[in-house]
């Protein structure tokens, strides 16, 4: 009896054994399904569109066949799509740096060129100056045409300053040809587009063109087309940066644009001296400094700029540093950065108008005296009559000062006059015109800017004047009260 019940005890244990695994076991989480693989349908249709894209020949193909190809890859990653992405994007590189006018950069080269094994991208990679450093033999990949070839010859060609067409290049691509035409002038932006709404290279000239006939909407939706095509087009995103730093007065978008051409290429010569004068306007002078001595050491080692490219950049670079340095009061500084941009630009108004105020407020007077002399009968700053009358009172030159004051007064008027004809043009265009809002808002900007600059010196010429005691009182009271005129007639239209 005692037999049996250890028995039915044993087997009611081991069914509630049973029962709490099982529960256990529903309890986990279900493993996960593999997915299927997509088809190898789908995945030849995407190298196939990656393969047109490619045979566009232009930013946008390239673009296009990329990514395509690396959709393709992430299905199926293959030896022969790894080399279709390598030249797809490597042919990105060269054409973006061709659109800066600038050499494809050691460092890009070598990052775009690690791997490469076909043999159109190591002759590409060669033309670089970064030979391909893979372990694997380099094999001429099963989808390089005729078309490739060429193109590979002809940018070795460009590569030595042959700006032909290499003779016996039938295969050329036609959209190569193209693009060649473009770069020497001999095509309109407008009649490829015609034909190809997705060339991006005509679309971005196409848009410059319109900028420099002031038509500024046009101009800027022609950019922003061209930047839809191809993202993070560096030509496209510096001339945005030229536009609003030197057209718009928008400092901070100036910034940007330069900025991000700057992530790509970042010894750009053009953005960089963008970036900093940007910065400059912002009153960021510590960072347009850091900007600025980038710009001088990128100068000094691009071996391939004229030398009177290195002297504009270099001149521009060290003027900005002496500017800045001025407006943060390290007189010491401007002064020995304001002789070196001298040194590069040589007898221009805006160096010698900048030397002479540095070196008249770290009270070195006949630099100052000869600086303003030299610029002040070539339209100089109005500023400069003001600071030679102040220059000559010091050594007792009461005529020649009176004269300066005089003049200075005068100077202004005709400034504002002309910035008062940039409203009424700006105001006379129909309401309906897209220019008419941005230029009347710059025009408006600048008049009173510059009308508030006039109000400073014109306080100060009086109160100089009121303590001037070998004056003449007759041509003081004329002085006094012509400027009393200029401030109460530009106080009226400022407003």
């Amino acid at each position: 009896m005692r037999y049996r019940f250890r028995q039915l005890c044993e087997a009611t244990r081991r069914v509630l054994l049973l029962l709490v695994c099982g529960l256990v076991l529903a309890c986990h989480e279900k493993p996960v399904k593999t997915p299927v693989p997509q088809s190898n349908h789908q995945n030849q249709e995407l190298i196939e569109a990656g393969d047109r894209h490619f045979r566009m020949h232009h930013l946008y193909g390239w673009h296009q066949a990329e990514r395509l190809f690396r959709q393709a890859s992430d299905i199926h990653p293959t030896r022969t799509l790894r080399q279709k992405i390598q030249v797809s994007r490597l042919l990105q590189l060269i054409r973006l740096q061709q659109e800066l006018d600038t050499v494809v950069s050691r460092q890009a080269a070598a990052e775009a060129c690690r791997e490469y094994t076909s043999e159109p991208a190591e002759r590409l990679c060669s033309l670089l100056g970064h030979p391909p450093s893979a372990t694997e033999p380099a094999e001429r990949a099963d989808w390089s045409s005729p078309s490739l070839e060429s193109l590979v010859l002809l940018l070795e060609g460009e590569s030595r300053g042959e700006t032909e067409v290499p003779a016996g290049q039938s295969g050329l691509p036609a959209p190569v040809l193209t693009y060649l035409r473009l770069r020497r002038g001999e095509a309109a932006p407008q009649e490829i587009l015609d034909t190809d709404p997705l060339f991006a290279e005509a679309q971005a000239r196409l848009g410059e063109q319109r900028l420099d006939n002031h038509e500024p909407v046009a101009g800027l939706l022609a950019l922003q087309e061209a930047l839809s095509l191809v993202e993070g087009y560096t030509r496209v995103l510096a001339r945005l940066g030229s536009y609003e730093l030197y057209s718009a007065g928008a400092y901070a978008k100036a910034a940007e644009h330069f900025g991000r051409v700057l992530d790509k290429h970042p010894r750009h010569l053009e953005s960089l001296l963008g970036l900093g004068v940007s910065l400059h306007y912002q009153a960021h002078y510590p960072r347009s400094n850091q900007v600025l001595n980038r710009l001088i050491k990128a100068v000094d080692q691009a071996g391939d700029e004229t030398q009177a490219r290195q002297k504009h950049f270099r001149g521009e670079a060290f003027y900005y540093l002496a500017f800045n340095a001025y407006q943060a009061r390290q007189e010491k500084a401007a002064w020995s950065y304001v002789q070196q941009a001298e040194e590069q630009l040589g007898g221009t108004v805006k160096a010698l108008y900048l030397g002479g105020l540095v070196a008249y407020h770290t009270s070195r007077p006949d630099e100052a005296r000869r600086r303003f002399n030299a610029i002040s009968r070539r339209n100089p700053p109005c500023p400069t009559y003001y600071f030679l009358g102040k220059l000559e009172k010091e050594r007792d030159d009461i005529e020649r000062f009176l004269s300066m004051f005089a003049l200075t007064p005068f100077c202004f008027g005709v400034e504002i006059d002309r910035l008062e004809r940039s409203v009424d043009s700006a105001s006379a265009l129909p309401r309906e015109d897209p220019r008419r809002s941005l230029r009347l808002s710059r025009a408006k900007s600048e008049l009173s800017e510059y009308c508030e600059q006039a109000r400073g010196y014109a306080s100060r010429m009086l109160d100089t004047l009121s303590i001037c005691s070998k004056c003449d009182d007759q041509r003081r009271q004329a002085i006094e009260s012509t400027i009393t005129t200029l401030m109460s007639s530009e106080g009226r239209k400022d407003e």
